[in-house]
């Protein structure tokens, strides 16, 4: 192989591995943000908070970047991944990685927020590991947009509007519905099924060195020496770190309810208010329903909220709500349910069922959820990745099967043509 050859091969190969590395970071990330906006849209909210702009979570201004966003971000990945407008795409993607990398070196000088949001909470990165990624994926699209004509198209121009579009439509669909109702899958630690006790708690395993005659030797807890040993020291290793930092309710007079709620052996449903200011009145009838509901039923009702008690007041006046209410803080309240306001409803410490605010349960179903087992409650969950992932990847298949067929048939009439010139030539 000539030196020409081999470097035409080299920049090849890794115009290839950037376009895929870029279309994977892409993909996941609008994906990601698609699944959860209104977690993006409380990211959004603490840049805004540390840059002096006062906009809030649930806003129409952020309810817009949250989406536009995941659907840059995703749309960028299918084109990337496709080869399609492979210009638009190239200098795209460098602008926009241009423009986070930027923001990243701010963050990670100054540190206005602890967590970028880059990819939601599906995936959590410090300040310095989100710089040192930006840093690589800055130098791919550098390469991209240098070497875009070695990138790979794996569908043809014909037919590349049409998974574009779709993309496009599917982002849009599974952005709105999860910012209208809940989002399709949950990335926080409160998602369904969740034990807020054993998730608080973690996993740990704890070792203890001892020594005699001149021997150390390690034991864990369950088979400790006698004492003929001497204690020389404890060593514990996290094996899985607590997904629930902490779940604090108290009062409005200051009383820690949390273990009650925790222990309860009866189904408890919390109403929650984040922002009252801001909060969407208009379910405000269903939650003085579900509240009458587990009175009948000898359910328990709170309100969390992070309110004042002019608010709290503001609210009763407004509602009609004779609900008890109790505080919590708000990183509690915009993670166990992303909606405000919010319901969810545990027994035993366990998340059985969470609603927003255009879903509130009517008493068929609270009736239906509450007198199942606890074996079938264990069971809901949310929606399936796998579902959701096959709703995008089953069309984009289609079209792409079709397209090499459409394709093979064209290059077969090209060649029969080719061929039957070729005869014709007289000799």
């Amino acid at each position: 192989m000539s030196k020409n050859s081999f470097i035409n091969l080299t920049l090849r190969l890794l115009t290839w591995v950037a376009q895929w590395l870029l279309a994977a970071t892409f993909l996941f990330s609008g994906f990601a943000k698609a699944l959860d906006p209104m977690g993006m849209e409380h990211k959004l909210e603490a840049y805004c908070a540390a840059w002096g702009i006062p906009i809030m979570a649930g806003s129409l201004y952020l309810d817009v970047a949250a989406i536009l966003l995941a659907l840059v971000e995703f749309s960028l990945g299918v084109y990337l991944l496709l080869g399609i407008r492979q210009r638009l795409a190239s200098i795209g993607t460098l602008l926009f990685m241009v423009f986070m990398t930027l923001v990243t070196v701010y963050i990670y000088l100054y540190n206005p927020v602890t967590d970028c949001g880059c990819f939601g909470d599906a995936l959590i990165l410090t300040n310095g590991q989100t710089l040192a990624k930006n840093i690589v994926l800055l130098a791919c699209a550098l390469l991209l947009v240098w070497q875009r004509k070695r990138s790979l198209r794996i569908i043809s121009e014909h037919n590349q509007w049409i998974l574009s579009l779709y993309s496009m439509l599917y982002m849009l669909g599974v952005s709105v519905y999860s910012l209208h109702y809940q989002p399709l899958m949950d990335f926080t630690g409160f998602e369904l099924g969740t034990d807020i006790n054993e998730a608080m708690r973690g996993e740990f395993s704890t070792t203890f060195t001892y020594e005699k005659n001149g021997e150390k030797r390690t034991f864990g807890l369950e088979n400790l020496p006698d004492s003929t040993w001497k204690y020389v020291d404890a060593q514990t290793e996290v094996l899985k770190e607590p997904s629930i930092k902490e779940f604090s309710i108290t009062s409005r007079n200051g009383d820690d309810l949390s273990e009650d709620i925790l222990a309860d052996t009866s189904y408890v449903f919390i109403a929650t208010l984040p922002k009252i200011s801001m909060a969407d009145a208009g379910c405000s009838d269903a939650l003085n329903d579900i509240y009458d509901f587990s009175n009948d039923h000898h359910h328990r009702f709170l309100c969390a909220t992070t309110g004042t008690d002019a608010e709290i007041t503001g609210w009763i006046d407004r509602t009609g709500a004779s609900y008890p209410f109790v505080k919590a803080s708000s990183e509690l309240l915009k993670e166990i349910v992303r909606s405000n306001p919010g319901l969810v409803l545990l027994k035993k410490g366990r998340i059985l069922a969470k609603w927003g605010r255009n879903d509130m349960p009517d008493e068929k179903e609270l009736t239906q959820i509450t007198a199942s087992s606890d074996d079938e409650q264990r069971h809901r969950r949310n929606h399936s990745f796998g579902l959701l992932f096959l709703w995008f990847v089953v069309p984009c298949g289609v079209v792409f099967l079709l397209d090499r067929l459409w394709m093979g048939r064209r290059f077969y009439k090209i060649y029969h043509h080719y061929k039957s010139q070729k005869n014709n030539v007289p000799q």
